[in-house]
C-alpha cells in the first residue's frame, strides 16, 4: 500500500511539474508574440524628429550636444528620449542611466517611466517594469488639458502593463518549476 501511495504521489508530482511547464510554455509564447512600446517625450526638443525617424545616431548627438542649452523644464525631454534611442541601440547602461536621470526628474515623467519600465523588462526585472508602468499610466498628471494625449500615453503604458505582468506570472512559474525540480531529485 505504501508503494501505491508514493507512485501516486510521484505521479501528481510529474502532472503538477508538466501542467506547470506547459503553463509556462504558453504563457511565455503569449507574452513573447507581443513587442514592448517605447514613446518619445510629449515635448519636442532638438533631435527628437531624429529618434522617431530611425536615425538614432544624429538624434542622439542632436539632443546629448544640446541637453546643456535646454531649458530646466524640457530637460526631462531630452533625457527621456536619450533612454529611448539608447534602448532600441541596446545599450542598456547608457539606457538605464538617462532613464533614472528622467525619472528623477519627477514632472512630466510618464514617457520616461514608461520607457524604464520596457528596459527593466527587457532586463527580465519584471517586478521593475510593473511598478514603472503603474507610474506611467498616470501618476497624477492626468488633467482635463491632457484628455486625448494623456489618454493615449497611458494606454501604452497600460498595454506595456499587461505584457509585463504576462512575463512576470511566466517567470514566477519557472521559478516554482525549477523549485519542484529540486524537490523531486530529492530522495
Amino acid at each position: 500500500m505504501q508503494s501505491l501511495s508514493i507512485l501516486t504521489s510521484r505521479r501528481a508530482l510529474f502532472t503538477l511539474i508538466t501542467i506547470s511547464v506547459l503553463l509556462t510554455a504558453l504563457i511565455s509564447t503569449a507574452a513573447n508574440a507581443e513587442s514592448w512600446e517605447l514613446r518619445t517625450a510629449a515635448h519636442e526638443v532638438k533631435g527628437t524628429r531624429d529618434i522617431e525617424s530611425g536615425r538614432l545616431d544624429k538624434g542622439i548627438r542632436i539632443l546629448e550636444a544640446n541637453y546643456g542649452t535646454t531649458p530646466y523644464r524640457h530637460k526631462v525631454a531630452v533625457l527621456t528620449n536619450l533612454c529611448l534611442a539608447y534602448t532600441i541601440k541596446r545599450d542598456y547602461d547608457t539606457a538605464m542611466n538617462y532613464c533614472n536621470r528622467a525619472v528623477a526628474r519627477g514632472f512630466g515623467v510618464l514617457e520616461a517611466h514608461n520607457n524604464r519600465g520596457v528596459l527593466q523588462a527587457l532586463l527580465g526585472n519584471y517586478a521593475a517594469a510593473i511598478a514603472d508602468f503603474e507610474k506611467a499610466g498616470c501618476q497624477g498628471e492626468c488633467s482635463n488639458r491632457l484628455a486625448v494625449t494623456g489618454n493615449q500615453r497611458m494606454d501604452v503604458a497600460k498595454r506595456n502593463l499587461n505584457r509585463a505582468q504576462s512575463h512576470h506570472v511566466a517567470q514566477q512559474l519557472e521559478q516554482k518549476q525549477e523549485i519542484l525540480v529540486v524537490k523531486l531529485e530529492r530522495p
